[in-house]
């Protein structure tokens, strides 16, 4: 029962862990991405926007995350096309 248990909470954290890993890579590829294709007008937010508001924060780190994540789908994909 006591296994079970610290076996749930150890799984949790690994769970959490790699969400966060990815998260960070993601959002910061996609901030690497926009200060790109901005041509370096855009500078990337090593503070995940700490000094906007609320929503604002979300919204711009919610783009950035979908940008990683869009360019590492797009990426995986043409190196197994690639390869396979």
């Amino acid at each position: 029962m006591i296994g079970h248990a610290i076996e749930s909470v150890a799984e949790f954290i690994l769970e959490l862990i790699f969400q966060i890993f990815i998260e960070i890579l993601f959002f910061y590829t996609g901030e690497f991405i926009l200060l790109i294709l901005t041509v370096g007008k855009r500078k990337i937010r090593w503070g995940y926007y700490s000094n906007d508001s609320i929503a604002k924060t979300m919204i711009l780190f919610d783009v950035s995350v979908v940008i990683g994540f869009v360019f590492w789908i797009i990426s995986i994909g043409y190196i197994a096309k690639l390869f396979g």
